[in-house]
């Protein structure tokens, strides 16, 4: 696949980006296929000071309707689901949010990937999702509005008045909140 997508331009800095990608999802493949009990199980405990029992196991309604009040997570989801499709950052986004600021498992933000995405890869995706969780990686992943306004700024509302909130709600602190505490 890399040497025909080679053939396809004139220069290979312009491909550049398309074959790491390729690549990725060649090496989570490999991994998946040397340990397929990762798929849909953490592959590690949480690194952000909560248990796995402290996640939700339901996607809430207003984050599978694209209604969560923050503009930016709200336009990426209603491209996955009317496009079948998000920008690599805007998947990484998408779970950090399910993930840290909702506190839902990734499992059920993997699950509701795939129903969506017509690229859909079980292994790029679950595996994408535990190292975005911190599940299969040293630390989790948080997202800043300043990446999201490098990548998207001209796509995207990123404005501070439309990122709120970024919480799960008005009692419960979210772990962006709470992680450096906990931690402490």
């Amino acid at each position: 696949m890399r040497n025909h997508a080679l053939t396809q331009c004139s220069e290979a800095v312009q491909i550049t980006k398309f074959i790491q990608e390729l690549a990725w999802h060649d090496f989570w493949q490999r991994v998946l296929s040397a340990n397929p009990e990762w798929a849909w199980n953490d592959i590690e405990p949480y690194k952000t000071g909560f248990s796995a029992d402290d996640y939700g196991d339901v996607l809430p309604t207003d984050i599978a309707e694209g209604k969560t009040g923050v503009s930016c997570i709200d336009a990426f989801i209603h491209e996955l689901i009317h496009a079948g499709y998000i920008h690599n950052h805007a998947r990484m986004y998408l779970a950090s949010y399910v993930v840290h600021f909702r506190r839902i498992k990734w499992q059920v933000g993997a699950k509701w990937f795939l129903q969506h995405l017509l690229d859909g890869d079980l292994a790029s995706n679950n595996l994408s999702w535990q190292w975005v969780a911190s599940t299969f990686s040293h630390k989790p992943y948080f997202f800043n509005l300043e990446n999201v306004d490098k990548y998207f700024g001209r796509l995207v509302d990123t404005s501070p008045l439309t990122k709120q909130p970024l919480h799960a709600s008005d009692e419960t602190p979210t772990l962006a909140e709470t992680f450096s505490h906990r931690l402490q």
